[in-house]
Formats: structure tokens, sequence, C-alpha cells
């Protein structure tokens, strides 16, 4: 254990808006773009099905792989890009601070290979011991292999509730309904509301990353002096 803090942290809809896609449907929708109108068509109305809440997290893993054919690290380096346009890098600039005080990690549902890209972008990965999603392998074939480690909101709860065995502190940081058995974990769980519609939960809510980053140096400043 190298320090008494552990802070974990979604990544989609916590890193930075849902607005107009996540970053799976954008890797969809920009694999698909150069795949034929047939395959532009599914990629739509896969990403449409799923905006609107209507696609159980199993059928989309399955159905992402599918649509997956074709794809490039060029299309994820994209979709990083986009996501890095989305946020001010002041979002961020705490995370130095927070670092030299608890270790720093990312569970999520969502793709380790964008994740990355997109903490590379902002130079921000070195902060981060763990980053924990699914993981696309390329290989030989059209279609990359996908390793899943966190596939559901229990499985993020499980890999959560791991870490903190070694801490003596611990906070979750996340953004919605997927994250909350991660946020029941934790000693203190916070979400991030970007849209500031004031979406109602049992948790301490922000409108930004960087005022949930504010709360969390504030609570370990006092729990040191505890």
């Amino acid at each position: 254990m190298q320090k008494k803090f552990l802070i974990t942290f979604d990544f989609d809809g916590t890193f930075y808006p849902l607005y107009p896609y996540d970053s799976e449907q954008r890797l969809i929708l920009s694999t698909a773009r150069v795949r034929g109108h047939l395959n532009r068509v599914r990629a739509k109305r896969m990403v449409l099905k799923d905006r609107q809440g209507e696609m159980a997290l199993g059928e989309f893993n399955r159905r992402y792989h599918d649509l997956l054919s074709g794809c490039t690290h060029s299309q994820i380096e994209e979709v990083a890009k986009e996501l890095f346009n989305l946020v001010d890098p002041k979002q961020y600039s705490l995370l130095k601070d927070l670092s030299t005080k608890a270790d720093l990690a990312i569970l999520s549902c969502g793709t380790e290979n964008i994740i990355r890209a997109f903490l590379s972008l902002h130079k921000i990965d070195h902060h981060f011991f763990q980053v924990s999603g699914k993981s696309l392998h390329f290989n030989k074939g059209s279609k990359p292999d996908i390793v899943c480690t966190i596939g559901n909101p229990e499985e993020k709860r499980a890999a959560f509730a791991t870490l903190k065995k070694n801490y003596v502190h611990t906070i979750a940081i996340g953004d919605g309904p997927t994250d909350i058995p991660m946020l029941e974990e934790a000693e203190l769980g916070l979400i991030i509301d970007w849209s500031g519609e004031d979406t109602k939960y049992p948790f301490e809510t922000y409108s930004d990353l960087h005022s949930a980053l504010e709360r969390c140096l504030t609570y370990l400043e006092k729990a040191e002096e505890a």
C-alpha cells in the first residue's frame, strides 16, 4: 500500500459530459463511417437504442464487438481527441495534488484503449495506477478481440471492494446509476452531473469535475488531521 487514500473514478460522463455521445458510441459511429451504408445504418440504430436506455449492458457488449469490425488505432485516437475538445483542461488540474495524497484509479464499463488515449492527450495518464474496463486487442483479423474486466455495475463494485481493502480511506466518483454500487462501497461517494439538471441521487452532486476534486482534497486534508 503506497498511500492511505484511494480515489476511484468512472470515465464516461465523469471525465467529460455525455453529449451527444459517449466514447463507445462515438467509436461505433466512427468505425461504421468507413464500412458502407448498411453498417452506418446498423450503427446509428444501435447508438439510438443505447442512448434511449433500451439496451442492456450484455446486449450492448455483444453488438459493440460485432460493429467494431475494421476498427483501427487511429479511430480510437480520433474519438479521444473529440472527447478532449469537450472539456477545459483546467478541470483536471487538481489531479496532480490529489495524486500526491491518494492512489488514483479508473474503474469503468467503457473501453480502456479510449480512456488511456484520452488521459495521454491531457497528460494526466501518469496520475493513475490502474485503468480497468474492457480492452481491445488488435490482431491480424478485421475485428479486435475484447477482454472484459468490468462489464457491469456489480463487477465495478467488486473491483472497488477488492482495491479498498488496502486503504484506510476511500472515495468513489461517478455520474449515474451504473456507478451507484461502487459509490455505496466507498467512504465518500460523489456524483458529477455536467448537465446541471440536478438529478437526485443519495450522494453529494457536483456540476463539474473540478468542484468534485476540490471536495476530495478537503476531505483528505480533514482525514489527515483526524
